[in-house]
């Protein structure tokens, strides 16, 4: 098996620093087994996401900034050629002043950038 392994791959060497194809697809494989880990919270949470988000653009027509109004937003952060500023969930009353995670009452959708200028104000 190894040896069969080995010889199918073969080193790159035209490259300044020599890396073996084999260890290339390793690596890569090994990384998207790391990114299927998320923790329990956090695979939650963005279940939440999707589904508060989805309900919104229904209930709206289209996502749009609660601070600045910006519109339309792009809910999907997994698409990278977007060209549309990517949609956030904000709490209105932070969570480190006692707001709580998922009632929708606390929630308000906002763009990147005005969600990390608010931070942790009320």
């Amino acid at each position: 098996m190894i040896k069969l392994f080995r010889e199918r791959h073969k080193i790159l060497s035209f490259q300044p620093n020599i890396q073996s194809y084999a260890a290339k697809i390793l690596l890569r494989y090994k990384h998207k087994l790391k990114s299927r880990r998320l923790p329990y919270q956090t695979r939650i949470w963005l279940t939440f996401r999707n589904k508060y988000l989805k309900r919104q653009k229904k209930k709206h027509g289209q996502l749009a900034c609660a601070f600045c109004r910006l519109c339309p937003l792009d809910s999907n952060f997994r698409n990278p050629h977007s060209l549309l500023p990517k949609a956030t969930i904000d709490h209105i009353h932070p969570l480190s002043k006692g707001g709580k995670r998922y009632d929708e009452a606390n929630l308000c959708v906002a763009c990147v950038k005005c969600n990390q200028k608010k931070a942790d104000k009320v």
